[in-house]
């Protein structure tokens, strides 16, 4: 199969790209039984078992520990498959940064503490799971490398393991892939397929005819293709053999050559002809024969280079670092055309070659390949880069003063878009000497935005918001960042000031971005320059970055969201953007989760992230930075179900978020609620572990207020009182008392206690005593009313339960207020 041409960030396979494993799957058999595991499996207590029957053809989405040990699980699935079935395989990779990491910190289990909502799935070494398909009898077409989630690979990460003797050359495209997509067929293996590469009709025709001795076992792939590379890869795809021979067309070979070569791969794992200790066509493809699961391991060669000398320079090397340098055959005659040259810039891809060899260690060294190659200079070499602040305001007159005076003597111009100020707000930006444009306000943030972006001069912009601050003394490296010539733009942290003066630890958020030609703000709401930078800055080799700079943001404190009546502008707004776009994931996942938190509207937000996920699940597979909120839709709507009592189908989702995206501090909440609910507390407790270890990291997606600290804490306090621990319960409840004395779980589990205890007054002291300053909290009110009942105060636990049902109506939370509902009917 050749996989649909797709963007540079998809998976990544020998055939080319695929968007999403639908891809692969819709390639299986139409007609008859297709086998989908572990969805199908038959439960035999702790373990799936395959059903009965023969099929037609397999999808694999997962390998959980219930299936088993790797090798009988994939003899007894061949046994099921009848002859030609075609099989898809989506399997977690065992050297992932993830999975690396759990090793190293000593983790039970494969994955990290939790591996999967309910059962945690086992990972895979790339080249044992193709031993094992091959040992069970499946045939290995190709292997898609998934890309690692939001995973970079910290600078110092290669001279670390250099230091310790390791060479790290599968780190030299970045983070190891998280996941493997594996297209096989149940078949017996050919001995040997000999790919041969296209050219013209001779040349190819004299290379046939010298092949006339090949025996009987050994298949001939023939490949069609304008880019000898790609030719060669999908022709492996194409190819079935147990060892792959590839031979460019025109070369010249007989029978002795071959079998010289044929005879030496018996003891080792890849040969080249070759005389005097030298390769006949040293850095080429053509004339390696090697076996086929190697090759697969090794990874695709075109996947970043399509120079067909560059690619095959990165195979060579690739070969030398995995299985050792080839073993030279002497014998018969071997004469091969020199590689041929492809339209491309094989410069520029052979500096990025020899950049990512040299980092993991290289000692082979392909400058010759890069002696023409230079980078481009960033557009103000002899000069400062320039920078824009570019704002939009309203009626800011509170705020604007206050946030140009922390930026001002920082950047180079100021333009500021209007959108209909009717106070001092013009005057105040004119006195800063920005420059005020007038762009009149139509339900829409990204157009005025656009606007000041459009009038922008400078080599970079910096986007705030009238009542956000650069935070102090941060001025000067704020210069010193936008000097880098390789980054496109970065991330800055926003800090949330609340009225009370706390503040949060921040979320990363992209303010400050190189101006390139085609940049533009998406989305009425929640609008993003995102998708639109990378793109452009894809093109010049540019990337993302982090930074610790800072932004300071009083704009949620409570007195500010009533006087702009934000609910009911956003409201519209996103109304209005799901008018224009209404599968955007992004619309659809903030809709919903704006719904969650409106009175009165949360019943609503349920079909909206319903339909967030369905539109998620057809996208294709993206990087975290594209789409860092993927698993985040997951949590909410798992949240939103499990609120409906929904358990089998929200533990779904969640398996599904861990699985394909990655975890957010919120998924590991939810996931812990669910598996308390379940009477699962060591799940429980390790997916509470995971929140806290989350603790003081800036997040690109925001999080619940304490999930990372004080909720978990308390969360952990519940599971182990559940076990029977009250020891533990009782450390834990007092750590997160002092985080939050006002936290309403703490303080239910403090009245838990004392009930255990047989102190029913002080029970209910620790109720009453949290009520007095927090009047609100519907569970305290619940719990107060039960202990009430208890001491025979009947007519001050209906008025309590009364209370709770109130709150928990007002809250929307139907299932919670009919039990309190009836408990107080229970009171007569």
């Amino acid at each position: 199969m050749t996989a649909n041409t797709a963007r540079p960030q998809d998976p990544w396979g020998f055939g080319g790209q695929v968007a999403n494993l639908s891809a692969l799957v819709s390639t299986l058999p139409t007609r008859g039984r297709v086998l989908h595991l572990p969805d199908e499996g038959v439960v035999d207590g702790a373990f799936l078992r395959l059903p009965e029957g023969n099929f037609d053809g397999a999808v694999v989405s997962g390998l959980p520990e219930s299936l088993g040990a790797l090798a009988p699980f994939l003899r007894a699935l061949r046994q099921r498959l009848v002859d030609g079935a075609g099989v898809v395989l989506d399997v977690a990779n065992a050297q992932c940064l993830p999975a690396l990491r759990a090793g190293l910190e000593g983790k039970a289990r494969s994955v990290d503490p939790i591996g999967a909502a309910h059962d945690p799935e086992r990972t895979v070494h790339r080249r044992d799971l193709l031993r094992l398909l091959a040992d069970a009898g499946f045939v290995v077409h190709d292997v898609f490398e998934v890309p690692s989630f939001g995973e970079p690979l910290a600078p110092a990460l290669c001279e670390a393991l250099m230091a310790q003797g390791i060479l790290p050359f599968a780190l030299r495209n970045g983070p190891p892939p998280r996941r493997f997509w594996v297209q096989a067929t149940a078949m017996p293996a050919p001995r040997g397929s000999v790919v041969l590469g296209p050219g013209s009709a001779e040349a190819v025709a004299r290379t046939r005819a010298s092949l006339a001795f090949l025996p009987d076992g050994v298949e001939l792939v023939p490949c069609a293709g304008d880019n000898e590379a790609i030719a060669f890869a999908t022709g492996l795809v194409r190819s079935a053999g147990e060892w792959v021979w590839f031979l460019r067309a025109g070369t010249q070979v007989d029978g002795l050559a071959f079998a010289a070569l044929r005879g030496q791969l018996q003891t080792c794992l890849a040969v080249v002809p070759g005389r005097d200790g030298v390769a006949t066509a040293p850095g080429d493809l053509s004339g390696l024969m090697l076996w086929r699961s190697d090759m697969l391991a090794l990874g695709s060669f075109t996947r970043r280079y399509t120079t067909p000398q560059i690619a095959y320079e990165d195979l060579c090397l690739a070969v030398d670092a995995h299985l050792g340098p080839p073993a030279l055959v002497a014998e018969g005659t071997f004469t091969t055309p020199p590689a041929p040259r492809q339209p491309g810039d094989a410069n520029a891809e052979a500096v990025t070659l020899l950049q990512q060899w040299q980092q993991v260690g290289l000692e082979r060294d392909p400058t010759a390949l890069a002696r023409s190659a230079c980078l481009p200079d960033p557009p103000w070499v002899g000069r400062k880069p320039r920078l824009s602040l570019v704002m939009m305001v309203k009626n800011e007159t509170q705020t604007l003063a206050r946030c140009l005076r922390s930026v001002r003597d920082r950047v180079d111009e100021i333009v500021i878009v209007d959108t209909g100020s009717t106070d001092d707000t013009i005057a105040i930006a004119s006195s800063f000497g920005a420059r005020v444009l007038e762009n009149p306000w139509a339900d829409d943030f990204s157009a005025p935005r656009n606007v000041g972006l459009a009038a922008a001069t400078g080599d970079w912009i910096l986007v705030l918001d009238a009542d956000e601050t650069l935070a102090p003394d941060q001025g000067d490296r704020l210069r010193d960042v936008i000097r880098n010539p390789a980054i496109s733009g970065y991330q800055l942290v926003l800090q949330n000031e609340y009225g009370d003066g706390s503040k949060t630890v921040g979320v990363a958020i992209l303010r400050l971005f190189r101006n390139l030609p085609g940049i533009r703000f998406q989305n009425r709401i929640h609008e993003q320059v995102l998708p639109t930078l990378q793109a452009e800055g894809s093109k010049l080799g540019l990337r993302l970055a982090p930074s610790d700079l800072v932004v300071l943001h009083d704009g949620y404190t409570d007195a500010r969201m009533a006087e702009r009546g934000k609910d009911a502008r956003n409201d519209q707004l996103f109304k209005l953007q799901l008018q224009d776009t209404p599968d955007d994931i992004y619309a659809l996942y903030k809709y919903g989760d704006f719904l969650r938190r409106v009175q009165d509207r949360r019943a609503a937000a349920l079909p909206v992230l319903e339909h967030a996920w369905s539109a998620l699940r057809a996208h294709p597979v993206l990087p975290a930075g594209e789409l860092p909120y993927a698993a985040e839709i997951g949590a909410l709507l798992a949240l939103e179900l499990a609120c409906n009592e929904e358990f089998g189908r929200a533990r779904t989702i969640l398996a599904a978020a861990f699985r394909d995206y990655m975890p957010t501090p919120n998924l590991h909440y939810v996931a812990a609620g669910v598996a308390a609910h379940e009477q699962r507390p060591h799940d429980s407790i390790a997916h509470f572990r995971a929140c806290l270890a989350f603790a003081g990291q800036v997040l690109v997606v925001p999080i619940q207020e304490g999930v990372t600290s004080y909720v978990a804490l308390a969360g952990i306090a519940q599971a182990y009182l559940r076990l029977g621990d009250r020891r533990r319960a009782q450390e834990l409840v007092a750590q997160a008392r002092a985080l939050r004395p006002d936290f309403e779980v703490t303080t239910l589990l403090m009245s838990n206690l004392f009930l255990q205890d047989g102190e029913p007054g002080r029970a209910l002291s620790v109720l009453t005593e949290h009520l007095e300053h927090n009047p609100d909290c519907a569970g305290v009110c619940q719990q107060a009313a039960v202990i009430l009942s208890r001491l025979g105060c009947v007519d001050q636990a209906r008025s309590m339960g009364q209370r709770a049902v109130r709150l928990l109506d007002g809250a929307q939370l139907r299932t919670e207020a009919q039990r309190a509902r009836q408990f107080v009917q229970s009171l007569g």
